[in-house]
């Protein structure tokens, strides 16, 4: 009766390892697509310049006049930056952009495809973007909210983002890098 004891404690304690073990690896997300797809924000980006059909004073309709060109702009994104993400550990694919729309600062993924893991989180970084490190000085933009699609990320108010040079996928379980972009900034 007494190994009887020994075998089931030793089953229950391979069971309690298992489950934590299981826990915090999560080995079931590298088969599970967290698909997003948020609008880019503040609209449609911003349009150089549009061409519109309109006569010129005087004319008569349906006259000869040709287009005119128009310079008038539409209030909308602009893109700072914009950088293709190169892989690490984990095949990482699409572009990440810095893009300011009514007076705030994102961070977009666009076409994002990277594999689903444990713990995955958002850093801007001092390091360039094939450092595979986020070093000590870094961003913390939150939690990755997908692993496929396209996302926004904002940027707090009164970072200088001309200071860093990369935006990582990172996973804090594991401490290694997914994939990662350049975006930087001009001062």
């Amino acid at each position: 009766m007494g190994r009887r004891k020994m075998w089931a404690a030793i089953a229950a304690a391979v069971v309690v390892v298992g489950a934590v073990a299981l826990a915090l690896t999560q080995p079931w997300k590298l088969f599970i697509d967290q698909r997003v797809d948020e609008a880019l924000p503040g609209g449609a980006p911003a349009a150089a310049s549009a061409t519109s059909s309109t006569a010129s004073p005087g004319s008569a309709p349906g006259g000869s006049d040709a287009e005119v060109p128009s310079t008038t702009t539409r209030a909308g994104p602009q893109t700072l930056s914009q950088g293709a993400f190169a892989s690490h550990a984990h095949p990482t694919s699409g572009q990440a952009l810095v893009v300011e729309a009514d007076g705030t600062t994102y961070v977009r993924f666009e076409g994002l495809e990277t594999d689903n893991g444990p713990d995955l989180v958002v850093y801007l970084t001092k390091q360039p973007a094939d450092a595979q490190a986020v070093g000590d000085d870094y961003l913390d933009l939150g939690v990755l909210k997908g692993n496929v699609g396209n996302q926004n990320y904002e940027v707090p108010a009164g970072v200088d983002l001309s200071e860093y040079d990369s935006v990582v996928i990172w996973c804090r379980r594991f401490a290694v890098s997914f994939g990662a972009a350049p975006v930087q900034v001009a001062a």
